[in-house]
């Protein structure tokens, strides 16, 4: 049997031992899609599935969340995908864009 006691983690990949901190900041020029020539803007942080959404800043083109999401993880790999929405009480919430990061790229502190 194993050893209850060993830490067989170490090589797995896929093994939770990183941080992945996202901090969202702010948006610039974004698509004025409400009537009044603003948007309720809001950004989804989709890091493999994982979805972690900003609050709403109502009527404004240049949003500032300032806001940190963190996901456990192994070695981070793929895309970090950003999309940002506006927010409407009825119907679906418009798309205004997106950015995708890719995490290959990032240095392991």
């Amino acid at each position: 049997g194993a050893d209850p006691g060993s830490d067989d983690d170490d090589d797995d990949v896929n093994a939770k031992n990183n941080l992945l901190k996202v901090k969202v900041v702010k948006a610039d020029d974004i698509i004025a899609a409400d009537r009044g020539g603003t948007s309720d803007a809001y950004a989804i942080v989709d890091f493999s599935g994982l979805k972690r959404q900003t609050q709403v800043v109502k009527k404004s083109l240049t949003p500032s969340w300032d806001e940190t999401f963190e996901f456990e993880c192994g070695r981070p790999n793929g895309r970090l995908l950003i999309e940002v929405y506006d927010y409407d009480w009825i119907g679906a919430h418009d798309f205004l864009g997106l950015v995708e990061v890719d995490l290959g790229t990032l240095a392991i502190e």
